[in-house]
């Protein structure tokens, strides 16, 4: 089986199936027929199921720990998942981000034993995870904010079945159309149509805080040279609906920032019974 073919198989699985899906971002076992997601130890081979997380391992994404983990690591996945498939397990995870959602993808790959694996969108995977959204791609554009808007809209109170699979349909749509992640095209994608919608969405009540929010310039300490000082635009807000991809638009925000450079520093807070964290009781 190519790459090609395995999309196709793993998108016509999703079509037919609702994958078992628990949001448990606490767990930390993974019990029979149980894949946690960006959850538990990952190189911990004695429990029943499998955990897909990178943390303690020199991978920077649950993306790359799919897709570059050693051969014994894999093997042990493919002796463990002897004779099932992709809609045989139950689907543990923390959230449905972009490295969630490609992390899945990649780790049945690997258990598939798919040669040839796409590179560019694990290096996008590690950037994103580290938080960089300057060389992403430009909003609509991105697949890291469009995912991250259509993510974010199923993880509020709903059908997060439906979210999982809406955010995987975007990601499998977007790798056969061999797409470069940064540049995404127009998608024959209803989960894009959403993804779309919902960042248009986004990007109109950031807008609207940007009217009420509160805009200023602080001189900060520069990082290894704190007598040396660095005028920064920071965003003081109270906020008001949780957006997906605020950091997105903060940093990108050439337009509405004195420097041009985008807001540096964000201070977003609940509208009510706010405490610092760092002030005693």
């Amino acid at each position: 089986m190519n790459w090609q073919h395995f999309l196709d198989e793993f998108l016509t699985v999703l079509e037919q199936n609702s994958l078992e899906m628990n949001h448990q971002p606490a767990r930390w076992q993974a019990g029979e027929n149980e894949l946690l997601l960006g959850l538990g130890n990952g190189l911990d081979n004695l429990q029943a199921g499998i955990s897909l997380n990178q943390k303690g391992t020199p991978h920077k994404s649950v993306a790359e720990f799919a897709a570059c983990a050693d051969s014994q690591l894999s093997s042990i996945w493919q002796q463990k998942l002897a004779g099932k498939d992709i809609a045989d397990l139950v689907y543990v995870i923390e959230d449905f981000s972009p490295d969630t959602c490609l992390g899945l993808i990649l780790f049945w790959a690997r258990v598939k034993a798919i040669g040839e694996l796409p590179r560019e969108w694990i290096d996008y995977s590690n950037r994103w995870e580290s938080g960089d959204v300057k060389t992403t791609g430009k909003f609509e554009q991105s697949w890291g904010v469009l995912h991250s808007a259509l993510a974010h809209y199923h993880l509020q109170p709903g059908n997060k079945r439906e979210g999982f699979k809406d955010c995987l349909s975007l990601v499998l749509c977007a790798l056969q159309q061999a797409a470069d992640p940064a540049h995404l095209p127009e998608l024959p994608s209803a989960a894009y149509q959403k993804a779309l919608f919902q960042l248009r969405y986004e990007h109109q009540e950031y807008e609207k805080a940007l009217q009420h929010g509160l805009s200023i310039q602080l001189a900060v300490p520069m990082a290894g040279s704190p007598q040396r000082q660095l005028l920064v635009d920071a965003f003081i807000n109270q906020e008001e609906i949780a957006l997906g991809c605020a950091k997105y638009f903060l940093r990108n925000d050439s337009e509405n920032t004195w420097r041009r450079q985008g807001f540096s520093l964000m201070a977003l807070y609940p509208p009510r019974h706010w405490i610092p964290a760092s002030l005693p009781e």
